[in-house]
């Protein structure tokens, strides 16, 4: 991240330039820091033991209700509550709306 604030204030257009990179409206540059970012995590699964996952549904069950039904909800209050209530004078309307959609995306 610091080195992404150097390069913008010294090069000010290149933040333009990979923005246009896109396909399909995804970003290209995004897409590919976000590659290197799962990559690591995706070594780490012994793909032998998603089959054993019927004899023990447990911690598959767990994970899909935090991830799909608890961690939005929390998300978007807190991000509620940081946007529109503690940032509030110095975030626009306009804007805030689009954090919070945002901060809720990235959980």
């Amino acid at each position: 991240m610091f080195l992404g604030v150097i390069l913008g204030n010294i090069l000010p257009g290149l933040s333009n330039s990979l923005g246009n990179w896109q396909i399909a409206s995804v970003s290209i540059p995004v897409a590919v820091v976000l590659l290197f970012m799962m990559y690591p995590i995706m070594l780490k699964i012994e793909f032998k033991e998603i089959i054993n996952v019927k004899k023990n549904s447990r911690p598959l069950l767990v994970t899909l209700v935090v991830n799909w039904a608890i961690k939005p909800f929390t998300m978007a209050f807190i991000s509620w509550l940081f946007i529109k209530i503690f940032f509030n004078p110095v975030i626009p309307d306009g804007l805030a709306n689009e954090y919070i959609a945002g901060m809720v995306l990235l959980d």
